[in-house]
């Protein structure tokens, strides 16, 4: 049976409910980080701290971060501590609430999940607010003036809220692509000095780089 089809009339009113968030991924996230610290430098690439939605989550990965930083041991009692300290425990969830989150058993497998689905539900919580802003704008729109203008830029407004975002699942891909750049300069490189040349440097400035391939020692 084909269902019918929902009228702007009925759309609106059905778009007033919370924004996307995952409870479930944003504890096994912090879980697996109070279990093995060392999760954390790949955390902090993948999942800025606003992709957490929870103010909760926020706090305590603030203040996860501000330790890997300073070299501070992580552990749940020191971060308890800590939150205390700052006047922030209970913002955070409290004694019971860190404590539970210590005693989640998040295997990597499902930390690299929990992380997808985070960076999942930023990404969908950034379109709709790009989206709503958009449709604001238009709504705004006055009667007696050509909408065309308006409609592009609504649109900006959400390419803008994704940009924002960027890709983050393709920071993996991104440095491969680094690495494999890396190699071939440092095989040019070795290739340049193995036939008697001058090693060339990079300059910095992109277009000259491409071109040249960089500056030898007495081109400066």
């Amino acid at each position: 049976m084909k269902h019918r089809e929902l009228t702007v009339e009925e759309i609106l009113p059905a778009l007033n409910q919370p924004l996307p968030y995952s409870q479930e991924a944003e504890d096994g996230v912090i879980g697996a980080i109070l279990c093995d610290p060392r999760q954390i430098p790949l955390c902090r690439l993948r999942l800025p701290l606003d992709s957490f939605y929870l103010t909760t989550s926020r706090i305590i990965m603030q203040e996860l971060f501000t330790m890997e930083e300073n070299n501070i041991p992580i552990d749940v009692i020191t971060l308890t501590g800590r939150l205390r300290d700052l006047g922030k425990l209970d913002d955070a969830g409290g004694v019971v609430k860190l404590t539970d989150l210590s005693l989640l058993m998040t295997s990597p497998s499902h930390f690299q999940f929990h992380m997808e689905t985070i960076q999942a539900r930023f990404r969908q919580r950034r379109a709709i607010e790009g989206l709503a802003r958009g449709l604001q704008a238009v709504y705004q729109h006055p009667p007696n003036e050509q909408i065309g203008s308006t409609i592009a830029a609504a649109s900006t407004i959400v390419q803008s809220f994704m940009d924002s975002v960027g890709n983050t699942t393709s920071t993996t891909a991104y440095l491969s692509e680094c690495l494999d750049e890396h190699i071939e300069y440092m095989a040019a490189l070795t290739e340049r000095i193995q036939s008697g040349h001058d090693p060339l440097i990079k300059t910095g400035i992109p277009t000259l780089d491409d071109q040249s391939g960089g500056i030898g020692k007495d081109e400066y």
